[in-house]
């Protein structure tokens, strides 16, 4: 995990609502974490994964001929 985390919302379809409230209506702790390796760990690996890639890489250089253009 990261060192720091800002806060991360996650979005449930109603099925998943449905679910949750019937876990904590029943405080069934089986099923709580069933429902959190089924559905919040990929919702939370899916959040927590890097949003961007860099530009370029460390060996680039502007003013290099660009080999796949061919100039």
């Amino acid at each position: 995990m990261r060192p720091h985390m800002d806060k991360i919302l996650l979005e449930l379809e109603p099925a998943e609502v449905q679910r949750m409230m019937g876990i904590l209506l029943d405080e069934d702790a089986q099923e709580a974490l069933a429902f959190m390796k089924e559905c919040l760990e990929k919702k939370l690996r899916d959040r927590m994964r890097p949003h961007c890639a860099p530009v370029c890489e460390a060996n680039y250089h502007p003013r290099e001929k660009d080999p796949v253009a061919d100039e």
